[in-house]
């Protein structure tokens, strides 16, 4: 019987193979080409309807989907708990069925492995999509374009981004906002309603994170510097006013309400630090070359093209006092904090001292070479920098007026700035480097390259906290760095040189004023800055709770974050190599990871444990779960690989791995972002060849699981539809299920054994079942009652199936000795037109090809072929191995056949 046979195929096999082998193979031909993957017997295998796939059912308890034109693996569909038996596709090809020993039926989507369509284009390449819960997308390219687009598909607009190459795109999941990062470190907010675009220095180098947190609170951003930082998801209070009249130098008041501005005439210009307008102006009697407004507000000292000081009254710009005039041009100036003396430096490397109250000349200090144009006095008034052209920066006692030391530095220094506490100096050079010295001690205690500013430094200004330095730069850039590590927290960039700026007392606002006469509003916008990695972070993901980040890194490990702190919470190490890429599920109970070392990486987020570990084919470039949970997409190279995320239970000692549920080709060009839309089906990918295509996602397990036999399900078959599926066990039943509703139709028949074979009639409204009871029914579809009964079968039947024209049924199974026959029936008439005579051993499968033509399939290896009006096979073949099903390819130029030694033999036969 055939439960027997199932139980000791193992056993037989060996026998089988001696028996079965000596008889060798007909016409001394072999199998051409053949199906390696399954572990245990193929027991059952099927073409696609339109010949795309095939599909193979195992003892090893998977179902598999292969490429019938590559024969390459696709797919490993895990879930049965015991033997799969049997597997049928869907005439529309969307389904596979399975039935297990474990008492199941599973149904499967099969997986569409070619692109729906394209969503657009960008010239040189796409670099990112993103998808919020309201179906609005979003893309990047190398065009520097950000385009938005409806759930439909449907363009809502384009907006041109200022500056470099996107690297990243990110919606909010509202839709209201989407934020886009590019290679020099900018993000561009922008309003999907209008378009309406907000900018900001985010990371010293490429942006390669960016990610909004689900409740919309926050924006995540990591880039190739290495630091994580954590952004309101609202946009930043950033503002540039209209240019103005030229600027050379400008001094912003200490209470920040207004800006002093000179541009190289006799013109002080007062301008509201808001929006910029002229509040008042300031007429002298020389060209104004320098300013410095005094700690107190009250005093503008003013450097003057006929070598005096002048001290104007900020309140109403009234000359309080004109100095005596300096031996030499004068080209900076400064005050000393209690208001005492006023300094200015030389164009003839002289420093030149005056009091403040009566104008005498308090001494002249020597040293510097070239113009002195960096000159100030440090907070406490207890000493005076300044510095010529020769890289040399000079700190004078005041009380003496003795050189206290002299600090080299590697370029000519252009701006200088003491902490409010006089602690520490900072001075910025020409190639826009930014050194932090002790000033009790001269030793350096900080640097910040010049490739941060990439420019001469303009000017530097602290915080009263002495956390955050302000740098400007003669290229417009400016920037705010962390006093601690000298990390750049943001920067900002003006359309032209950025002269000086001023933090604010709250030490977060700060102004900035640019060679055209533009002021720069802004303050602090990182609520909190990590140093993730010493040398880069290549990916960050956000929990879907919101509460925790995770950053790839170049040191190989998955970092935790907590977003309300940046506290750390764990580091995942495993990888061998840099780790690209990191997703977390939608969940926040699973993370993925994927390194250089062609792994992917699945993680239980709350204790670390590594759950599975996946070999790719090569570095992963990006990954995204569904929101479902049920899919894990990773694109590598210019393919995506669809994964079931679901751990192992038990979770063994190693962690295993997993085959691919789908494979994804259509780009010609490496896939640099991967997106779900949230239906959890439809994916979007941007790559490397310019296209943005949308995909479709089949589920990485089954879809259903039908339960109700009570024993091992035997068979299973579609309806001509795909509506139906009918289905036969050893518990003696034939059921019926809705495909659409998963569920259930009712119980047509019970037999008085294990049925075995069924199948519908070609106009779907019977079904034709056997089984071990030796019995033949046409059942109604609808009803089960039993239409008639076919004679002839002496023994259990194993298979049957009907001719695609309708009109006969073919069956065979069991026999005694050499009496193994297939028998043939007209359909509608009960006794048999014909024994087709030729298998000594028990028949495992009959089928008809398109063309009317029968295959079948002995235990024991041997394939017969029939034509319908003769009594002789035509084509035969004898495989030295058990076999145990057989199926036609969709032309008839090839029979699969399912064999005992976990292979899938494709023999070429004879055409229609």
């Amino acid at each position: 019987m055939r439960l027997r046979s199932i139980r000791w195929g193992l056993v037989l096999a060996a026998l089988v193979w001696c028996v079965c082998g000596a008889r060798g193979v007909v016409h001394g031909q072999s199998p051409q080409a053949r199906l390696s993957g399954h572990t245990d017997p193929v027991y059952d295998v099927r073409f696609s309807p339109d010949g795309r796939w095939i599909v193979t059912g195992s003892f090893d308890n998977t179902v598999r989907l292969w490429d019938a034109r590559t024969l390459a693996p696709v797919r490993t569909m895990s879930g049965h708990t015991k033997l799969v038996l049997c597997v049928a596709v869907s005439p529309d090809g969307r389904w596979i069925a399975s039935g297990s020993m474990d008492r199941t039926i599973r149904l499967w989507e099969i997986p569409r492995d070619t692109p729906l369509g394209d969503l657009t284009m960008h010239a040189g390449g796409a670099r990112s999509v993103a998808v919020a819960a309201n179906g609005t997308v979003a893309t990047v390219g190398a065009d520097r374009k950000l385009r938005l687009f409806d759930g439909s598909g449907k363009p809502i607009r384009e907006v041109a981004l200022a500056g470099g190459v996107p690297t990243r795109v990110a919606l909010r999941s509202d839709g209201q906002y989407a934020a886009a990062g590019d290679d020099q470190g900018f993000i561009h907010l922008v309003k999907v309603a209008d378009g309406s675009a907000v900018r900001w220095g985010a990371q010293a180098g490429a942006v390669t994170g960016l990610r909004f947190t689900p409740n919309n609170a926050y924006l995540m951003t990591a880039g190739a510097d290495g630091t994580l930082k954590r952004w309101s998801s609202n946009p930043p209070a950033i503002a540039v006013t209209k240019g103005g009249s030229k600027a050379v130098s400008a001094a912003v008041h200490p209470q920040g309400g207004q800006v002093a501005v000179c541009g190289g005439d006799r013109v002080i210009r007062l301008l509201n630090r808001s929006d910029g307008k002229v509040v008042r102006t300031i007429e002298l009697p020389a060209n104004v070359v320098a300013l410095a407004i005094a700690s107190n507000g009250q005093t503008i000292a003013v450097a003057c093209a006929d070598r005096r000081v002048r001290l104007v009254q900020f309140s109403n710009g009234a000359v309080k006092r004109e100095l005596p005039a300096a031996a030499e041009d004068l080209v900076s100036v400064a005050i000393h904090p209690a208001g005492q003396f006023v300094a200015a430096g030389s164009s003839g490397g002289k420093v030149f001292l005056w009091k403040a109250g009566d104008g005498a000349a308090a001494g002249t200090l020597s040293g510097p070479q070239g113009p002195v144009r960096v000159i100030g006095y440090t907070p406490n008034g207890t000493y005076l920098y300044g510095a010529g052209t020769d890289k040399l920066l000079w700190v004078w006692k005041t009380a003496d007026r003795q050189p206290l030391r002299r600090l080299t530095l590697p370029q000519a220094v252009t701006a200088a700035e003491a902490t409010a506490d006089s602690a520490r100096l900072a001075v910025g050079t020409s190639d826009g480097a930014v050194h932090v010295f002790g000033i009790a001690d001269g030793q350096q205690v900080l640097s910040v390259g010049a490739s941060v500013a990439g420019a001469a430094i303009s000017g530097l200004n602290w915080s009263r906290d002495g956390r955050t330095l302000l740098a400007t730069a003669g290229n417009g850039r400016v920037l705010l760095i962390r006093a601690q590590d000298g990390r750049v927290q943001q920067f900002h960039r003006l359309p032209g040189a950025a002269v000086s700026g001023r933090l604010l007392n709250d030490n977060k606002s700060f102004v900035c004023v640019s060679a055209d006469g533009r002021l720069l509003n802004a303050g602090l916008l990182a609520s909190w800055v990590q140093v993730a990695d010493e040398q880069a972070v290549h990916d960050l993901a956000v929990s879907g709770n919101s509460a925790v980040v995770a950053t790839a890194g170049a040191d190989g490990a998955v970092k935790l974050w907590n977003v309300s702190n940046g506290a750390p919470v764990r580091a995942l190490r495993g990888h061998q190599g840099p780790v690209r890429v990191v997703a977390f599920r939608s969940d926040s109970q699973q993370l993925a990871s994927g390194g250089a070392d062609k792994t992917l990486r699945l993680w239980n987020a709350g204790n670390g444990q590594e759950q599975l570990r996946i070999g790719l084919a090569g570095e992963p470039l990006a990954a995204a779960y569904s929101p479902d949970r049920s899919k894990l997409v990773v694109a590598a190279g210019d393919r995506l690989y669809a994964f079931d995320p679901t751990p192992p239970n038990p979770q063994p000692a190693e962690p295993p791995g997993r085959d691919a549920a789908q494979v994804l080709a259509g780009h010609s060009g490496a896939v640099r972002g991967v997106a779900f839309a949230a239906d959890s089906s439809t994916a979007f990918t941007a790559s490397d060849d310019g296209s943005v295509k949308r995909w479709q996602i089949a589920s990485a397990g089954a879809v259903a699981t039908l339960s109700g036999h009570g024993g091992q399900v035997y068979c299973v078959a579609f309806s001509p539809d795909g509506g139906k599926l009918v289905s036969g066990s050893s518990d003696k039943t034939l059921r019926l299920w809705d495909v659409s509703a998963k569920k259930a139709v009712r119980t047509l028949a019970t037999f008085d054994g294990s049925v075995y074979a069924a199948c519908f009639t070609g106009d779907g409204k019977a079904v034709v079942a056997a089984g071990s009871d030796k019995t033949i029914r046409e059942l109604d579809a609808e009803n089960g009652s039993e239409r008639r009964r076919y004679e002839g079968a002496e023994h259990p039947v194993y298979t049957l199936d009907i001719s695609p024209d309708g009109k006969t049924l073919a069956a065979g199974g069991v026999g005694i000795g050499a009496q193994r026959p297939v028998l043939l029936w007209s359909l509608g008439n009960p006794q048999p037109r014909a024994r087709l005579l030729g298998h000594d051993d028990d028949v495992y499968r009959v089928a008809f090809d398109k063309a009317g033509r029968l295959l079948s399939l002995g235990y024991s290896g041997t394939l017969l072929l029939w034509r319908p009006s003769e009594s002789k096979p035509f084509f035969s073949r004898d495989l030295p191995v058990v076999t145990y099903a057989a199926a036609w390819s969709v032309d008839g130029r090839r029979v699969a056949v399912a064999a005992n030694d976990g292979v899938v033999y494709l023999l070429d036969v004879p055409g229609p």
